[in-house]
């Protein structure tokens, strides 16, 4: 249940970016974008490619939306 507001951050972040109404993966909390960011990264590291991207943008590539 600790992760359920997470989960719920992350469905209406991505469905608004998903909508394309102006809003980007750029505009989603930092906060949220590192907690997400040291998920993801601790189960399946980046590959070269997408180290190089800032926060926002890696998030993106790890969602499939890159």
């Amino acid at each position: 249940i600790s992760r359920l507001p997470l989960a719920r951050v992350r469905e209406v972040s991505v469905h608004a970016v998903d909508l394309d109404v102006g809003f980007e993966f750029a505009d989603i909390d930092p906060g949220y974008v590192d907690i997400e960011l040291r998920r993801m990264e601790s189960k399946v590291p980046p590959q070269p490619a997408a180290r190089a991207l800032g926060p926002a943008d890696r998030l993106a590539w790890y969602l499939d939306r890159l």
